[in-house]
């Protein structure tokens, strides 16, 4: 394995030496990230430690890889300069694990809903008589209702009310009971 150093640069500011490199490998398959942060620190004569590998680049046939990397002057420019996932790369942080979070129940279906808000109202409701119909129950013959249409109980005929009879709407809730007709 051959290192080259194409370009080398100082960057004050931040503490760090940045370089371009190229290595030259014929017996390796492939070459990993830690073989090549080895092979710059041993070369340059500094800690792995102080060696962040941003970029590594190989193209299809050639053995060969060119990359960039950083050269701190120490680990607190490091840590305090570098990406989080960067880091992880290089193995100087361990990657945050993703806490599960309680999968909420989803939000219930309308029909469900629907179901559900009955339920209360059958129980305060009284049983209906044998010629009576229930509320949910249709004949075989009637269409199935449109979604945006909506009932009420005036609107379906009662069991023993002839046409032309005079039926109250009962009381809703803060209204005054009528009193009955005559």
């Amino acid at each position: 394995m051959e290192l080259e150093i194409i370009k080398r640069s100082e960057n004050a500011f931040l503490n760090r030496t940045e370089i371009r490199f190229r290595i030259k490998y014929e017996k390796e398959p492939e070459i990993s990230r830690e073989k090549v942060r080895e092979k710059l620190a041993t070369s340059l004569s500094v800690p792995k430690e102080l060696v962040i590998i941003n970029k590594l680049h190989s193209e299809f046939g050639k053995p060969e890889i060119s990359g960039y990397a950083k050269i701190y002057r120490n680990k607190d420019d490091t840590m305090a300069n570098e990406r989080k996932h960067i880091l992880v790369r290089n193995k100087l942080l361990e990657p945050e694990k993703k806490e599960e979070k309680e999968k909420k129940a989803p939000p219930p279906k309308k029909e469900e809903a629907k179901k559900e808000e009955a339920k209360p109202d059958e129980k305060k409701a009284a049983k209906p008589a044998e010629g009576e119909k229930k509320e949910g129950d249709k004949k075989a013959g009637e269409k199935k209702e449109e979604k945006g249409a909506k009932t009420t109980e005036d609107a379906k005929p009662k069991a023993g009310v002839k046409p032309g009879d005079k039926v109250e709407k009962p009381a809703e809730k803060g209204e005054k009971a009528a009193k009955p007709a005559k």
